[in-house]
């Protein structure tokens, strides 16, 4: 695990916290919006190469939970 965090990551994190709160609370629209919102930050990561593949591995398992 690293110490430091792109911005990107910091992002994901965020938008991540917000899928699981949303879930938590049973917000099913709130939470697709935050699913569709991830799935675009990790396009966008992946395809502009902003995050080491290793790093954007944990993105992407989340994203197919």
């Amino acid at each position: 695990m690293s110490l430091f965090k792109s911005t990107l990551e910091y992002k994901m994190d965020d938008i991540i916290l917000r899928l699981e709160m949303n879930m938590s609370n049973n917000y099913k629209d709130a939470a697709q919006l935050n699913l569709k919102e991830l799935e675009e930050a990790v396009t966008q990561a992946e395809s502009e190469g902003k995050i080491k593949p290793k790093k954007l591995l944990p993105y992407q398992r989340k994203l197919s939970e």
